[in-house]
């Protein structure tokens, strides 16, 4: 964090123990003495801003974060830097996760409700919902806050109409998010005392540019290239017998077809028309490779291998 302006307190290993606990002090005005801070002329807008990229940078970048930065924990040191202290709250994000936080924070910024809904169906285990019905309800909820200054918007109304949807529609968020909402909370609020026209959707683009970075490390492409040819394998393995079952089937013509009561209702009322759902296209090509098998194997074969490669990149996606 020293890149962006931002330290924090030296530990004294050698004078610290079990009981003891010895630190370097920092100097400098409190951040809860916001009349200090203006009487010294300080760029409250520059602290904003590095204060903001302090949190979302240990959030997504990092994924270790100062679980509690409320304005008692942070200084306007007298070099000019932003002091952080009292780490006795932490909280840590997978990768994965870290991820997820950003691609939901872009789509929320960029209006893209069906990319927040696959996230919110990816974290609640992809339930049975009603998506459509979702994706209305979540358009209306980020309409009424978009093109609005921070000075006009209540986080926590925010969270408490979200929470009021999520159980509407029966879902869940992963218990590792519950720190990261307190802190974001926490942050917003000591934000809009210091610049209530700040922008969070700024501060958070060139972090995710920072994590796609990061993902495109040559030891990170090694790692997720390694993991798809194991994907690969596993699914070539398969590939011969899940041929054969469905040429089975397609020269029978039995196929069983189960619709609940609730599909059959939520069919008709749907007026919006009909979607091409990607996940049927790796079927829609085993089943072709089938059909061909006995007289084009060739063909068969460069199928039914075009559907394992888009099984995976479907499941890819939904990571």
């Amino acid at each position: 964090l020293k890149d962006i302006g931002v330290r924090t307190a030296r530990f004294d290993w050698e004078l610290s123990g079990r009981r003891v606990n010895i630190q370097e002090r920092l100097r400098g005005i409190p951040a809860s003495d916001l009349e200090a801070a203006r009487r010294s002329h300080l760029d409250l807008t520059v602290l904003a801003s590095t204060y903001a990229q302090a949190v979302l940078r240990m959030i997504v970048i990092n994924g270790q974060f100062h679980a509690d930065p409320h304005p008692g924990n942070v200084f306007f040191l007298d070099d000019g830097m932003l002091g952080l202290i009292d780490f006795g709250a932490v909280g840590t994000l997978l990768p994965k996760r870290r991820e997820e936080l950003v691609r939901l924070g872009l789509a929320i910024a960029s209006q893209d409700t069906s990319g927040v809904v696959d996230i919110l169906m990816l974290w609640a285990g992809d339930p049975d919902v009603d998506r459509f019905r979702l994706e209305d309800a979540l358009a209306e909820l980020i309409d009424r806050f978009s093109n609005v200054l921070l000075e006009q918007i209540d986080l926590s109304d925010i969270f408490q109409r979200v929470f009021a949807l999520l159980r509407e529609f029966h879902l869940t968020l992963p218990p590792d998010l519950a720190l990261v909402l307190r802190t974001l909370l926490t942050a917003e609020g000591f934000v809009r005392r210091i610049d209530p026209k700040f922008d969070i959707a700024r501060e958070l683009a060139p972090l995710a540019k920072a994590l796609m970075r990061e993902r495109t490390r040559p030891a990170r492409l090694r790692s997720e290239a390694g993991k798809l040819l194991a994907a690969l394998g596993r699914a070539a393995l398969s590939t011969p017998s899940l041929i054969g079952q469905i040429e089975k089937v397609a020269r029978t013509g039995l196929i069983t077809v189960s619709i609940a009561p609730k599909d059959l209702k939520r069919l008709r009322g749907d007026t919006r028309g009909s979607r091409a759902n990607p996940q049927l296209y790796p079927a829609a090509l085993a089943i072709c490779a089938a059909i061909v098998f006995s007289s084009e194997p060739l063909l068969a074969a460069l199928l039914a291998l075009l559907s394992v490669v888009l099984a995976i990149a479907d499941w890819l996606r939904q990571r």
